[in-house]
């Protein structure tokens, strides 16, 4: 029977180990972390639940849907979803709403921002402008007005480089809405087919986000597949066009393993380093050229039983430290005791950095600082604050990574028995569900070659 190592116990590589599981596999899952769920992953906290940031799980297959939802059960909540932006003192609802638009920045500005999308379209009429950075993108789609007023601010806060330095990439992926005129179209008149960033509702489990990663550990533990945690890898060796064993550290102790596939969910620049014989230099000048943002998180318990029914705000200002808020209870009342809330407060750095360094309690301050000063507490309303740091949060579409990541890939792909699923191994931003899929079609390839069913094409679906 084929034996498949895991590295990395998030809802990619959980999934596959499931999909494996139930076509008779041996599976062993190999986690960094004291946890599962990679970044979808929660943890108590006294009478408290805190998600890392928030999650919200919705696709539009419904055969991924039907699966997690007989994995997580009756805990599985369907939540409407609200959002806002604070900008200048003033929130705006996202995904944008006409009127809300109108009576927060005025007549004026929208006349200010309609005659500049207009002269946007006339002009790209005449002589389209290349989408060569995220700024360009945008501006080519909303005009300036609209991206120096969110999409520029926000972006840059995020990502810490000017939106001039990021691949256009990042804004066609997570941007779904193609101009101004489909804003106020999609405010006014609600299509059947919602795309991605203004969909109303979404699953969210009772117990926090983490639920759906402890429920796919409870079915691999019923058929005797393993998950181990705490364990370093410290090299993945390589004879030929396989990959020949897998040394790991557990417990204090080094291990070799054989193993017939491997799917690996680890950061792909981990990977790269951890192969050995060493990759040539050119692969690893690659690597080093791809970058992974990270967030520190704030952790806030409060003494109030609500502050706002918003599941998130974005804060684009300069002046707020952080990027982005949200209220735990919103999602679900179990993520808080009766008559307390909570937030989780996101700040965006690169590991290593001034924010990243910064003692817990500096952060702490100036998190509830900006608070108060934007109105959402009382500095009295505190019972609580402590932080966590997570390093690879996001990949980074800085401009010229597609040509670094297609080395990656193209080295990667001659190793036959090795599949990569999930957000850091093929470093693309995407949401819970494409993760789940992702590790699933992983799974069929190998079964394929097991079993001699067809293939999953998971490359050209997802690397294009």
């Amino acid at each position: 029977m084929a034996s498949v190592t895991i590295l990395g116990g998030g809802l990619a590589g959980l999934s596959a180990g499931v999909e494996l599981s139930a076509n008779g596999i041996d599976v062993e899952v190999l986690e960094k972390q004291s946890d599962v769920g990679g970044l979808a992953k929660g943890f108590d906290h006294g009478d408290f639940i805190f998600d890392y940031g928030p999650h919200r799980f919705h696709t539009q297959k419904e055969w991924i849907l039907e699966r997690i939802k007989n994995i997580v059960g009756d805990d599985f909540l369907l939540r409407n979803r609200k959002s806002e932006i604070l900008l200048e003192g003033k929130f705006y609802d996202y995904p944008v709403d006409a009127k809300n638009a109108v009576f927060s920045m005025g007549v004026l500005k929208i006349l200010q921002i309609g005659i500049d999308y207009l002269s946007t379209v006339l002009k790209n009429k005449i002589s389209s402008k290349p989408d060569d950075s995220f700024e360009s993108w945008v501006t080519n789609r909303y005009g300036k007005i609209m991206y120096s007023i969110f999409f520029g601010p926000y972006t840059e806060k995020v990502w810490g480089v000017h939106p001039s330095q990021l691949s256009s990439d990042w804004a066609s992926q997570r941007i779904t809405l193609l101009n101004l005129f489909d804003v106020l179209k999609k405010a006014i008149i609600k299509p059947k087919n919602e795309p991605r960033t203004i969909v109303s509702t979404f699953y969210f489990p009772k117990k926090g986000i983490g639920e759906i990663s402890d429920k796919m550990v409870e079915v691999l533990n019923k058929n005797n597949d393993t998950v181990l945690l705490d364990v370093g890898i410290k090299e993945v060796k390589r004879e030929g066009d396989k990959i020949s064993a897998i040394t790991y550290e557990c417990n204090e102790k080094n291990i070799e393993k054989k193993y017939d596939y491997v799917i690996s969910t680890i950061p792909i620049t981990d990977l790269i380093k951890l192969l050995n014989p060493e990759p040539p230099g050119q692969i690893l000048d690659a690597t080093n050229a791809l970058n992974f943002r990270a967030i520190v998180f704030v952790f806030l318990k409060l003494n109030r039983e609500h502050v706002t029914n918003n599941n998130w705000t974005y804060f684009p200002d300069k002046d707020i430290i952080f990027a982005r808020k949200s209220e735990p209870k919103n999602f679900s009342p179990e993520m808080s005791p009766k008559a307390k809330t909570s937030f989780c407060v996101e700040v965006m750095c690169n590991e290593g950095d001034k924010v990243w360094m910064q003692d817990d309690s500096i952060v702490i301050k100036k998190v509830i600082s900006d608070l108060v000063k934007t109105g959402f507490i009382e500095q009295k309303n505190v019972d609580d604050a402590f932080v966590r740091r997570v390093t690879h949060a996001y990949p980074t579409y800085l401009k010229g990574y597609e040509k670094h990541l297609n080395m990656l890939m193209g080295y990667l792909r001659r190793i036959k028995n090795l599949e990569l699923a999930g957000r850091n191994s093929i470093f693309r931003y995407n949401n819970m569900d494409h993760s789940i899929e992702m590790g699933i079609k992983a799974a069929r390839n190998i079964l394929g070659a097991e079993y001699k069913i067809e293939k999953v094409a998971s490359e050209k679906e997802y690397f294009g």
